[in-house]
């Protein structure tokens, strides 16, 4: 099996700070900021805030795909990413 590390290091998610380039997704320090703010907005207002929390785990994701060109693999999990995105 490929390396995870050299996998997750051919992943790369490229922001301007506010969304992911590739997913559309928000960047880690902007979904921060939202966090904080729907929390505390939470509190004053006693209402409850749900977040719904997306992983995947690329040791099950490869077990099967490891004859796959490393290419192919970071292809396969950027769909992934996307496919899930639009998908929450």
């Amino acid at each position: 099996m490929k390396d995870l590390s050299e996998i997750a290091a051919q992943i790369f998610f490229v922001n301007n700070g506010e969304i992911d380039l590739l997913t559309g997704a928000i960047a880690q320090s902007r979904f921060d900021q939202i966090i904080k703010r729907d929390m505390q907005l939470s509190r004053r207002n006693q209402t409850q805030l749900v977040i719904i929390s997306a992983s995947l785990n690329l040791e099950n994701y490869l077990e099967t795909k490891n004859q796959i060109d490393l290419n192919q693999i970071k292809i396969e999990v950027e769909s992934e990413l996307i496919k899930t995105h639009f998908q929450l």
